[in-house]
């Protein structure tokens, strides 16, 4: 019940992701990387925490680890984007 909850104010926080897209005009592409980016950070640190309440510690850190570079890895051609997007501004 609480999960399904959970899911119905995500799909609010989508919503209003979508609309803040389309009054900035941002590539929709742009808005699923980052909900994509925001769920595995969420996903992993629940993973995390779950090794650690479990004792185990060194595995918390591991999995931690690996969602920092999911992330990163699946972000990165939306940084080189911004990069270039500063490097036009600046003369």
């Amino acid at each position: 019940m609480l999960l399904g909850l959970a899911f119905a104010e995500l799909a609010d926080v989508q919503k209003l992701f979508e609309r803040l897209s389309e009054v900035a005009g941002l590539k929709e592409e742009y808005l699923k990387t980052l909900l994509k980016a925001v769920g595995i950070s969420y996903a992993a640190e629940l993973a995390s925490q779950l090794c650690t309440d479990l004792g185990e510690n060194g595995l918390a850190v591991k999995v931690g680890m690996a969602g920092k570079w999911c992330v990163l890895t699946m972000t990165a051609p939306l940084m080189m984007t911004i990069l270039e997007m500063i490097l036009e501004l600046v003369p």
